[in-house]
């Protein structure tokens, strides 16, 4: 159903917090880390894919594993004439990239299970939908008049029956879908020599993919990238894409974030080429010495070759300081066989001196240019900004680059009165500006991952960054976490949050998610993240042992600690000392809120004689 409606009102969170720790340890290279491949062959996907929808181990098939955000660019010169060398949240101009923004094709079905367009009518290559609405991309439906925004908190706006979906008896649409299509013209020799990849940031909260009539793949998670290899399925000259998205999905159950849920395609999309054997990720690791200001750098790249051919490329890694000036070059040749799918290969920069550090106050960028030569001549190049930057935990608190860090931070959330979830680059320059302007130096990504620009402008901007896995089943609390088929599906949202950002200086924490309860698969999410990354901080406030006053012992002497797993203790709403007090009941009152009984004081906590992990207050403030 189509309606009229304006969104007024957004959700907002506010955090501050006082320390967090970080522990010394190598670092570790991506093959020792485990991979998770999930993709199943099927004969005739339209049999099957509706089903997916309500399986929670099937959140993808023939998705592309997770990596660090690039752009490739055919040359050198080309990478640096481009406005986003300098400024990476901007949209490429002279890359091997084209941008699928803007006018689609859509049709609205408020029942699928009453129905749907299918291959004659939608996503076969001769398809007719020229009748069809139009619709803007990225942007949600609800804001375009289709169906109603729905605000959640506690619970879910369907049936609490994991896995599957049954529309609650309201005023929003039953088991929505939407049917969006679109024509694009392929750049002049993609067809045959490149390697082609379909990219989506976002779409919320299933997608189906097809590339004229051929099935490209499946997704759940809606923030975050899904990529998909379409190079046997495009052509010369025009082509088309077609993507089915589904309001809800098994993967709703992890998204019940205390916000407006909306659907569509909320995010960028657009195509990427490469070389057929081609750097496909790059991993950038530095350690410093003792004085800060000088050590060494590795990066780490992997060369993809699924299309399984022989090759031998030679490989080149450049660091250049802020003023754009070389401080160090290295080469290596990589041979690849037809049975070679991937390999990795590793580039040590040692005796690194006088290094320009990164922090909030002073965030220098130094840039790293990787480069793919074929027989000497270049083929494929790109950048990333990379910040030189040391953590510690001394005790219960934390220094980076030696000096102590208060961290004075706000929660953000995706929401804009005219867009929905699609956020656009003007707003996300004015938020920057207002957080600094406010001397905020820190942002949580409440409650999932955000678009790569937000992570660029706070690298630029210098302000450290709680990067949240798309995570929340405030209306299960721990049954998910604590049932293993859900095992997986948990891991994945770690793994691609971490994979895509792990170049970025101005993350600090990675976050497990929200309001989840605990069990063993936020363990698991926890003990990969420090696996593969150990320079970083593991946070999740869901992970702890509360205060229980009926056992007789005062909060600093509270015999149980916060599972080990994480790095940081983490509370939301506490007071520093005081009592708590219900608003209504005059002051001095000893009566307090049945609800605050379990909740302890900031102080007590941070000074507990069984854990010294440092004590963050992830939320402190909540107004709607």
């Amino acid at each position: 159903m189509k309606r009229t409606l304006l969104l007024v009102a957004v959700a907002a969170l506010v955090c501050s917090g006082t320390a967090y720790g970080q522990r010394k340890a190598k670092r570790q290279t991506k093959k020792d880390v485990p991979t998770i491949v999930h993709s199943v062959e099927v004969k005739d996907i339209a049999e099957v894919v509706d089903s997916w929808v309500e399986n929670e181990q099937k959140f993808e098939d023939q998705k592309l594993p997770a990596h660090a955000t690039f752009i490739p660019y055919s040359s050198t010169s080309q990478m640096m004439q481009d406005k986003c060398y300098a400024m990476p949240w901007l949209t490429p101009e002279r890359a091997d990239y084209l941008l699928l923004n803007g006018e689609w094709k859509f049709r609205y079905t408020a029942d699928w299970k009453q129905g749907k367009p299918e291959a004659k009518d939608f996503y076969a290559d001769n398809a007719d939908v020229s009748a069809w609405d139009n619709i803007k991309v990225p942007l949600n439906w609800e804001m375009a008049g289709y169906d109603v925004p729905v605000y959640n908190n506690v619970g879910y706006p369907f049936h609490n029956d994991p896995p599957r979906i049954k529309a609650m008896d309201d005023n929003f649409d039953k088991n929505p879908v939407g049917s969006y299509r679109r024509t694009f013209n392929l750049p002049e020799g993609w067809e045959k020599e490149k390697r082609v990849v379909l990219h989506f940031d976002g779409a919320c909260s299933a997608i189906v993919v097809w590339v004229n009539g051929k099935y490209a793949g499946f997704s759940e998670g809606a923030n975050t990238d899904a990529e998909f290899d379409v190079t046997a399925l495009v052509r010369k000259g025009e082509n088309n894409v077609s993507v089915r998205v589904y309001r809800w999905s098994d993967g709703s159950y992890l998204e019940g974030q205390d916000m407006w849920h909306l659907a569509g395609i909320h995010r960028d999309v657009y195509l990427m080429a490469t070389p057929k054997v081609a750097v496909s990720d790059h991993y950038i690791t530095s350690q410093l010495g003792k004085g800060y200001t000088a050590g060494s750098m590795n990066v780490e790249l992997t060369v993809d070759n699924s299309l399984k051919q022989r090759a031998s490329k030679t490989l080149e890694v450049e660091l250049l300081d802020p003023a754009g000036q070389l401080v160090a070059k290295k080469q290596q040749a990589v041979a690849l066989t037809a049975k070679d799918a991937q390999k990795t290969v590793s580039i040590d920069f040692e005796g690194l001196n006088d290094l320009k550090l990164w922090s909030s106050e002073h965030p220098w960028l130094y840039t790293v240019i990787v480069r793919q030569l074929n027989n000497g001549g270049e083929e494929m190049v790109f950048s990333t900004k990379y910040g030189f930057r040391n953590i510690e935990q001394k005790g219960n608190l934390v220094y980076i680059n030696g000096k102590r860090v208060f961290f004075k931070g706000v929660n953000t959330q995706d929401a804009h009165p005219e867009y929905g979830r699609a956020i656009d680059m003007e707003t996300m320059l004015r938020d920057v500006e207002m957080m600094k302007q406010a001397n905020v130096n820190a942002v949580r990504t409440s409650h999932y991952p955000n678009v790569s620009r937000w992570y660029e402008l706070c690298d630029s901007a210098g302000i450290y960054v709680m990067d949240e896995a798309d995570c929340e089943t405030h209306g299960l609390r721990g049954t998910l976490t604590s049932t293993p088929d859900w095992n997986a599906a948990f891991l994945d949202r770690a793994v691609r949050m971490a994979e895509r950002d792990k170049n970025h200086p101005s993350i600090i924490f990675w976050s497990l998610g929200n309001e989840s309860g605990f069990g063993a698969n936020h363990a698991a999410m926890a003990g990969w993240l420090h696996t593969f990354d150990p320079t970083r901080l593991v946070h999740y406030e869901g992970a702890q042992t509360p205060y229980q006053p009926a056992k007789g012992l005062s909060e600093k002497n509270f015999d149980e600690t916060d599972p080990a797993c994480v790095d940081v203790m983490s509370r939301f709403y506490p007071r520093v000392k005081a009592e708590y007090l219900n608003p209504g009941v005059p002051e001095g009152s000893d009566k307090e809120r049945a609800e605050n009984a379990r909740w302890e004081h900031l102080l007590d906590i941070a000074m507990r004689k069984n854990d010294n992990r440092p004590v963050l207050t992830s939320e402190y403030a909540h107004c709607m």
